[in-house]
């Protein structure tokens, strides 16, 4: 099969799931061993972010980052994949290590998009005179901003790089802090609803309490959100046998585009049949009359 075709079944292969809408609103108590499986991993994901918040902490007063640490993602990385998918604990050291590393290596990525976020507008300002197709990009762009209240220069592109060091740190240990919400609710609750519930409900608190910009809490929500529909996800793997944490909380990342895809897919499926019952309804309605 050519590289073309092997890419292409692969990304068709990554984008088609088997979960489904009736997966995803399944409300039913879990058994003991998956409530202790998803425990797992919501606390494995608070350990790695609260690592990689350290490590960006620690880089940014001391300036650690550099060579050494962008070779430590890549060699830990490896190792991850080469350990074996059942020896859970050292796979969740190497996610901490992982974690640790690219938190020490994110500084310079943050400065280099802080100093493209800070000539972008420069670059727009100057697109808009080159003709009618990119000029209604931009406005567009400026328009979304306005709708999100989220830019203080009007740029929703600008919005999306969180270019102030505070900033990427609030977030990473924001993130955290909502997968220790969940891992410590999940340890008391086995009904999904309350387990859900009770998840939600102290991140919003928490994002609410805090000093937080719409900005941030917008994101802040789409996580939880998110965190919520892939939680049905691993539900329904480990009812499967696909029983290992550690690989659950590594595609919790890799998983973020094409299961966003196949959510919103399958909820836009859902909704034009719920549409299609309803005319022909009220068309059977109306014949009737």
């Amino acid at each position: 099969m050519p590289w073309g075709n092997r890419a292409l079944a692969a990304a068709t292969n990554r984008l088609s799931r088997d979960f489904t809408y009736e997966n995803l609103m399944d409300l039913e108590e879990v058994s003991p061993f998956i409530h202790a499986h998803l425990s797992k991993v919501y606390l494995t994901l608070f350990a790695a972010l609260t690592c990689m918040s350290l490590g960006y902490a620690l880089d940014i007063h001391a300036s650690l980052g550099g060579v050494v640490t962008f070779l430590g993602i890549i060699g830990s990385s490896a190792w991850f994949w080469r350990t074996n998918p059942w020896k859970e604990r050292q796979r969740v050291i190497l996610l901490m290590v992982i974690g640790l590393c690219i938190g020490v290596s994110l500084a310079p990525v943050v400065d280099l998009l802080g100093t493209i976020g800070e000539g972008k507008n420069t670059v727009f300002n100057g697109a808009l005179n080159v003709g009618p197709l990119i000029g209604p990009l931009i406005a567009m762009d400026k328009a979304a901003a306005g709708l999100l209240k989220g830019a203080p220069d009007g740029s929703l592109i600008n919005s999306l790089i969180p270019a102030d060091e505070r900033d990427v740190l609030l977030a990473i240990s924001g993130a955290a802090a909502i997968f220790l919400c969940f891992g410590v609710v999940t340890k008391d609750r086995r009904d999904r609803l309350e387990m859900y519930v009770f998840g939600v409900t102290p991140s919003a608190a928490m994002l609410c309490a805090g000093s937080v910009t719409f900005q941030m809490n917008y994101k802040f929500l789409w996580l939880i959100g998110y965190v919520v529909a892939y939680s049905q996800e691993i539900v329904v793997r480990a009812r499967r046998g696909d029983n290992y944490y550690t690989q659950h909380c590594v595609a919790f990342f890799l998983d973020i585009i094409p299961f966003t895809f196949h959510l919103g897919r399958i909820t836009l499926r859902k909704l034009a049949s719920e549409l299609r019952n309803l005319y022909t309804c009220l068309l059977n309605l109306a014949q009737g009359d």
